[in-house]
This record gives structure tokens, C-alpha cells and sequence, in this order.
């Protein structure tokens, strides 16, 4: 078969939405549909747009493989498993965001356009228009399998798409509902129906706890507070986190007989905050805490039901508590401000107040101040700054600080802006204090977004993963890193591991692997675990030789 010449950008793929497209090109694009059924299919990032390719190799724009699929599913009696199925296979495969409009669209034709008279947004503040249903319409007329498939496309917009999303979800629930009340109501209810029974509910002697992602709402009542209760709430916030289809933004509404809060003034008395208030109590539950609140913060996610003006993170009053409760949590705080949304986010201003409040202007606790400025936008003083600084010991410490800001400032500074900088980039990483320095995170991720991974720019990455504990990657590394340059280069750098090291500990095996496993970690997260097998089961069939190698 000889197909006619790739007609989309750069030729990297065909275009199939004119009506003169070649037959034998849309031959090979409902080929494709099937591969991506069947997981035969492989997508390809590393230009833009994304392609998804089937097994002979012909490349696809992901989106309009989806609209030629549910464009000929009939909209009576309506296939919602069939439609579901190739949704849930075309983001497994390229992720949410290459499908996110051409399901709103497909929403917006099918059911508002069909089903409602749509009305003009009365200001410039309305997302979305008003809708009502029109009045020769029967709810009969209306087929369930596309109102079901549109629920299914509401509850995705809150489980996989970014915090403002939930307004689309808001949107189709309120088209639904005007139809079929029952089936929001069920929803509403029991969610998706993805998560296993015990997470949807759960009842114990202590508590009743339930999780919802359509709604993106974790309810738990307590009995009372003691240890035994507040060690069953923390283990099931962090299985309901655990569940890949629980959104990363969402509600905690707790309840419980003893309303006390953290001592920092002008926090929100939400019950969120009173749960975690009661937690810290028990020492033993701190590190189940800290496991909530790692796996909890995430940037650009929120508690849903706090007000704009008091918007947090997900995890936020665990680290305040913890923060509070002395050093051994203060890399966590650092890590957590680290992650706040600068434009947005301004709650950590009032654990600042109360945290040198406690512990004064130190060598151990100034970092805090550092990371706490780089996390909001004029982060203002209080009053009792002026007086607890006033002393030889703090006033030591913050210049030793700025010493050691200047270099961090000036290094990174020179970092992005070329090679003839970063052997002065890894002489700064080897200096820097393991335990309780993790701004370089971000220079980090910003660095290899700008120069990707070769083999002049590994060994930042290298030196990098040893001037901090556990440094996340950026959720682009996977795509920089997925082509024979790059893995080369790490292959490379994998052999030459010992020189990073000790002369004693490079010819140390054990500290070769956990160097080498750092790294990997550093580009993959969590998904180099296991040997990697879950990388290499979805590498590219040309690159999978090369990511076997660097996970052996």
C-alpha cells in the first residue's frame, strides 16, 4: 500500500478531517483506533504536536482519531461503554490534556445544542452561557447512554484535568440535571463507581468515612479523637490519595467532637484544619502525617471548599502542624512552600508569623524565611520580627544567609544561560546542605526543560540527586528523556558513575546502585520502581533495548 504524503506540520502526521481525505489514509486512522483499543497503538511527544502511531508505523493527531471514533457511534441508544472505552484508552495513552476540548465539544454539540436554548453570559465573569431545556423536549427523547457518557466526561474534568476544570464539570452536571436529576443524584451519591468498595465507604468502631471522585469530596465523621481515631483517619486519607482516579484537588469535610485548631491566628476553621490540630497530638502519627501530606501536595491543586482569600495546597495544615512541632519537619515545610503557588497562595504567610514567633531567627530555621519569600508575593512582617532578630547569634545567621543567597542566586543565574556554566553549577550542587536545601529542585526542572538531557547536561542532574533527599521530577522528563540521544547519554553517565563518588565509596556496589536509582527516580518517579517495568512495557519498540538497559 503506498500512502500519499503526510499533509499535517512538518509532515509528521495525516490529517483526516476533510472530507477528500485519501481512503486508504483513513484505512490506516481506523486502524489506528483499534491499536489504541488493544494497546497496539504508541504515541510520540517528543515534537509538538503529540501523534499516536498504530502498528505500521502511521502517525494520527490523537483528537481526531477520537472525533472520527464518536462521531459514527449513533445517538440512539447510544454505546456509552464503547465510547467510554476509546476515551479511557486515548488518555491512558497521550494523557488528558490532548482530549480534554474535543470532549467538551462533542458535549456542547451533542446534549447543550441538541437538548437546551442557549442564552447569552450576562458578563464577562460567566464561563458558561445559561441553558435551559427546551420545551419540546421529553426526557424520553433523550437517550441515557449519551446523558451517562456525559456524566463520564464531568467526573474526568474533576478526576484528570487541572483545579478550574471543575467549573466544566459543574456545567455538565447542571445540563444533566435538568434532564435526568435521578443520575447526578446517584453520582452524587456514589461517584464514578472506580473506586473499590472500601474507599467508597468505610465504618469502623472510631469513624465513618467516605470518598467521592466525582465530587471530588472525602467525608469522615469521628466518634471521638483519640490516637486509634485519628491513626484510622490519616491511613484512609492516604489510600483514598493512593487511588489513581481520585482527583488531586478536592474536599476533606471532617467532623468530630473536640473543635481545636493550630495556634496560628486567622487560619480558616475548617474541619480539615481541626482534624489535623487533634492529629498532631500523638507523636507516633507523625510520620503517618507526613506520608498524607507528601503524597497530598501537589502544585496547582487545592482543598476545594476553603475561600479564595484562604486558597491552600492540599497538605497545608499537616505541614503547619508538623512545622510547628520542631526541626525534624522543617525540610518538609521547605519542600511544601516550594511548591505554593506564588500568584495565589498567601495562607503560609500566617505559619511564618507564628513559626519564627516560636523558634526565632536561627542558622536551622532561616531557610524557612528564604523559602517562605520565593513562595508568596510580598510576604509581610510582623511586628515582633524587628525584636526577635535583634540579637548577635540571628543576625549571624541571616548573614551567613546571604552569603550563601547571593552564590545560589548567581549561580543559577549563569546555570540557564549556557554550558560554560555548569561546571560552576556542580561545584554549587556538591556544596549544597542535603538535609535541609531543596530550591534547586525547581532550577532543576527549569534547566533540563531548557537544554533536555545530552551528555553535557547529565551530570548537573547527577550532582543534583546527591545536593538533596529525594528530588521529584518534573512531569516533562519523561518525554525529554524518551529518544536514542538521551538515553545514550544516560547510559553513558551510568558507566561513569564512580567519579561522582568518594574514591572509597566508587567502588562501593551498593552505593554505585543507590546513586544510579536516585537518578532514575530524579526522571521517572515513581514509575522507576520495579525495574522500571512500568517505562519499559510502554517504551516505543525502537527504544525499548535502550530503557532496558538503563533500568538493569
Amino acid at each position: 500500500m503506498s500512502l500519499p504524503k503526510r499533509d499535517g506540520v512538518h509532515g509528521r502526521y495525516y490529517l483526516i478531517h476533510k472530507p477528500d481525505t485519501d481512503p486508504e489514509v483513513l484505512v490506516e486512522a481506523d486502524l489506528c483506533i483499534q491499536d489504541v483499543l488493544s494497546g497496539a497503538a504508541r504515541e510520540n511527544h517528543a515534537a509538538y504536536p503529540t501523534v499516536v502511531r498504530n502498528h505500521n508505523g502511521t502517525p494520527f493527531l490523537p483528537n481526531q482519531l477520537l472525533e472520527r471514533h464518536l462521531s459514527r457511534l449513533p445517538l440512539k441508544e447510544f454505546p456509552c461503554e464503547d465510547a467510554v472505552s476509546i476515551c479511557d484508552a486515548m488518555r491512558r495513552l497521550v494523557g488528558w490534556e490532548e482530549i480534554r476540548y474535543e470532549l467538551e465539544k462533542y458535549i456542547e454539540k451533542q446534549v447543550q445544542e441538541r437538548c437546551f436554548l442557549v442564552g447569552e453570559r450576562e458578563d464577562g465573569f460567566t464561563v458558561f452561557p445559561p441553558c435551559a431545556v427546551r420545551p419540546e423536549l421529553r426526557p424520553e427523547d433523550v437517550d441515557e447512554g449519551l446523558l451517562r457518557f456525559a456524566c463520564y466526561v464531568a467526573v474526568c474534568h474533576t478526576v484528570y484535568g487541572q483545579s478550574f476544570e471543575s467549573l466544566t464539570t459543574e456545567h455538565i452536571f447542571g445540563l444533566v440535571s435538568q434532564i435526568r436529576p435521578d443520575m447526578v443524584k446517584k453520582l452524587k451519591t456514589n461517584g464514578s463507581g472506580k473506586l473499590p468498595p472500601n474507599i467508597q465507604k468505610r465504618k469502623t468502631k472510631h469513624l465513618t468515612a467516605s470518598a467521592n471522585d466525582a465530587f471530588a469530596t472525602i467525608r469522615i465523621t469521628a466518634r471521638d479523637c483519640t490516637e486509634g481515631c485519628c491513626d484510622e483517619a490519616l491511613s484512609y486519607l492516604v489510600e483514598v490519595l493512593e487511588q489513581p482516579e481520585f482527583p488531586r484537588s478536592y474536599s476533606i469535610e471532617f467532623r468530630g467532637p473536640e473543635k481545636i485548631y493550630l495556634p496560628i491566628p486567622g487560619l480558616p476553621k475548617k474541619g480539615v484544619h481541626q482534624f489535623f490540630a487533634c492529629a498532631v497530638r500523638y507523636p507516633r502519627l507523625h510520620v503517618r502525617m507526613e506520608n498524607y501530606a507528601r503524597l497530598a501536595m501537589q502544585e496547582d491543586e487545592w482543598y476545594n471548599n476553603l475561600s479564595d482569600e484562604s486558597c491552600a495546597m492540599p497538605g497545608t495544615f499537616a505541614v503547619f502542624a508538623l512545622g510547628l512541632e520542631g526541626p525534624k519537619w522543617w525540610r518538609l515545610v521547605c519542600d511544601y512552600l516550594d511548591r505554593c503557588d506564588d500568584e495565589h497562595s498567601s495562607l503560609q504567610e500566617k505559619f511564618i508569623h507564628t513559626f519564627f514567633k516560636k523558634y526565632g531567627f536561627t542558622a536551622q530555621s532561616l531557610p524557612v524565611l528564604v523559602h517562605g519569600v520565593q513562595s508568596m508575593q510580598n510576604l509581610k512582617p510582623t511586628k515582633e520580627f524587628r525584636t526577635l532578630i535583634a540579637n548577635k547569634e540571628s543576625l549571624d545567621a541571616l548573614l551567613e544567609i546571604k552569603g550563601h543567597l547571593e552564590y545560589y542566586l548567581a549561580v543559577f543565574a549563569l546555570g540557564l544561560e549556557g554550558p560554560k556554566w555548569w561546571r560552576l553549577v556542580c561545584d554549587y550542587m556538591d556544596r549544597c546542605d542535603d538535609e535541609h536545601s531543596s530550591l534547586q529542585e525547581k532550577f532543576i526542572h527549569t534547566f533540563f526543560k531548557q537544554y533536555g538531557f545530552t551528555a553535557q547536561s547529565l551530570p548537573v542532574l547527577v550532582h543534583g540527586v546527591q545536593s538533596m533527599q529525594n528530588l521529584e521530577p518534573a512531569k516533562e522528563f519523561c518525554t525529554l528523556i524518551a529518544n536514542k540521544e538521551s538515553l545514550d547519554a544516560q547510559l553513558e553517565i551510568k558507566g561513569q558513575l564512580e567519579y561522582y563518588l568518594s574514591e572509597e565509596s566508587g567502588s562501593n556496589k551498593r552505593a554505585l546502585d543507590y546513586l544510579w536509582r536516585d537518578v532514575l527516580w530524579a526522571i521517572w518517579g515513581k514509575d522507576s520502581e520495579n525495574g522500571g517495568s512500568k517505562v519499559i512495557k510502554s517504551a516505543p519498540k525502537e527504544l525499548k533495548e535502550k530503557y532496558q538497559q538503563v533500568f538493569a
